[in-house]
């Protein structure tokens, strides 16, 4: 009988319209800082963020954000948005979609700084009832320097991944860790496939995946015009969900295309690899892991496919970070990175029951220097 594994892809976007952002690799970071501000007056444009969630572990039957503010740093200090009447966002409801949370209209300028305040997140298991998670952090300040243009709306995106940011590997206990990706659209009016990766496969086991795309008009069509899904998948053309039971153990490319609706036609696209690993061999699938900045916050998970739980994890080769750790029973790569650099290192999984089944992967790290406001 085939086993179905739970690839949980939550991705919760926080989005902040700003059409004019043309260049952002600003720096996700937590705490206070001092940020500079360059504000014109009398000219002024609006600022609107949105929730926003993909596909969600089947393990999830809901998961109740809940935002106590919304906060932009102006030359006086920080200035709250203006919060809707509901600031609580069930992220099993809002797939695919998006749901205004706060608002404000500022002085036309550059602003560089933006924090959210996190009042809690319940998460129901199955049918269990919903459980307060346990916060890592009650507020995410973000650097970024972005727009705000006279009379104009635009788009910067903050991407939560839930399935390494809700662990509820520990019996009787959901921790929240916001891991957190900073996604934006680069032009104005523009759209963009923000998906960056999908999860492996396994022959004859079934798999589920969801696309996501920001910005352009809705509904959205998908489509694959080059190279092909792993046999046995289909990829559904509006929803971008992509589905079914792989029946070939291989690698497989392909390039997604994403249309809107708008009159325009706006169209973007992105290549992505699907690895299916054979029916019951234990592999590592994860190729590549999120880089750092030293002195902030990171988790990330390792994921595996085949054989049976419970694993174990280890770092057989090289060495990680100085600072963080791999949890050998979760696989959670966590901890605060003390040093820059890059770092090389060999993990390996091995299945309790049977130590001869394991598996091996060279993985890297890169982490960034502190960034330092002035």
């Amino acid at each position: 009988m085939a086993r179905k594994i739970l690839y949980s892809l939550i991705a919760i976007s926080f989005v902040i319209v700003i059409n004019q952002i043309t260049d952002a690799q600003g720096t996700t970071a937590t705490g206070t800082t001092s940020p500079t501000s360059t504000i014109a007056s009398f000219a002024t444009g609006v600022v609107e963020v949105r929730v926003s969630a993909s596909a969600a572990s089947a393990d999830v039957t809901s998961a109740n954000l809940t935002i106590s503010s919304v906060e932009i740093h102006v030359p006086d200090g920080w200035s709250k948005m203006k919060m809707e009447d509901t600031n609580t966002v069930d992220l099993k409801q809002v797939e695919g979609l998006e749901q205004t949370i706060a608002t404000a209209s500022l002085n036309q300028g550059t602003y560089t700084q933006i924090r959210v305040s996190i009042a809690s997140l319940d998460v129901a298991l199955g049918s269990s009832q919903p459980k307060k998670a346990k916060l890592s952090a009650s507020t995410l300040s973000f650097t970024q320097n972005f727009q705000v243009i006279n009379k104009n709306t635009t788009v910067l995106v903050f991407n939560f991944d839930a399935l390494k940011s809700i662990d509820y590997s520990v019996k009787d206990q959901i921790s929240f860790k916001p891991l957190v990706n900073l996604l934006f659209t680069r032009t104005p009016g523009s759209m963009e496939l923000v998906t960056t990766d999908l999860p492996q496969g396994e022959a004859g086991v079934a798999y589920y995946a969801k696309l996501m795309a920001i910005g352009g008009q809705r509904p959205y069509s998908w489509s694959i015009t080059m190279g092909d899904l792993p046999p046995g998948l289909n990829l559904d053309t509006n929803t971008g969900v992509i589905s079914g039971t792989p029946t070939i153990a291989s690698t497989f490319n392909f390039l997604v295309r994403v249309d809107d609706a708008s009159p325009a036609g706006k169209t973007t696209n992105r290549n992505y690899k699907v690895g299916v690993a054979a029916n019951g061999a234990l592999q590592i699938v994860t190729g590549s892991l999120p880089d750092g900045s030293e002195k902030v916050a990171y988790n990330t998970k390792l994921q595996a496919i085949g054989a049976t739980q419970p694993y174990t994890w280890s770092v057989s080769g090289g060495s990680l970070p100085s600072g963080l750790t791999l949890d050998s029973n979760s696989g959670i790569i966590s901890g605060i990175a003390t040093v820059k650099g890059d770092f090389s290192f060999v993990v390996t999984i091995t299945e309790t029951a049977n130590p001869s089944n394991s598996d091996s992967q060279s993985l890297s790290i890169h982490i960034a220097p502190e960034v330092v406001s002035n």
